[in-house]
């Protein structure tokens, strides 16, 4: 493993995909809207204000490392395919394949290491016991090359 490369990142992801950010921001705004959106409780998801509370800590992050251990192929084209990490020697969970530029796909591969940076951010339903559900957001992802 020569380093770690930087495959993801949130901020690209919503340059690339302004209807996706205008769709979480409307559901977020809409108070009609009781299950899908963030409750914008610290910004509206992708403005300065978001952002300068991620950075501040304000939204909490926290990163999450491990080895992938298999790679799932997608079930469509238009799908990104997903990977089991093992991210404690025998505790595993699956993600997607996060990247901006589908050629680093290839960097998925068993053996390779993956760290994650998520932030945690409040959804505007609530989780089964009535309390907040937090949201977990991929900030950035990185994969060793």
């Amino acid at each position: 493993m020569t380093g770690l490369k930087r495959v993801f990142t949130f901020q690209e992801e919503l340059r690339a995909d302004p209807a996706f950010l205008a769709a979480i921001q409307e559901a977020t705004l809409d108070p009609e809207e009781k299950v899908f959106g963030l409750k914008g409780t610290h910004g509206l998801l992708g403005t300065e204000e978001w952002w300068s509370n991620v950075r501040n800590g304000v939204i909490r992050s926290f990163v999450k490392e491990g080895v992938v251990v298999k790679v799932i192929s997608a079930d469509s084209a238009e799908d990104e395919p997903s990977f089991k990490m093992d991210v404690d020697g025998g505790q595993y969970e699956y993600h997607q394949c996060f990247v901006n530029d589908r050629a680093d796909l290839a960097l998925y591969r068993p053996g390779a290491r993956v760290k994650m940076i998520v932030a945690l951010d409040e959804g505007k339903s609530l989780d089964e016991h009535g309390k907040t559900r937090y949201l977990d957001l991929v900030l950035e992802v990185f994969v060793s090359t």
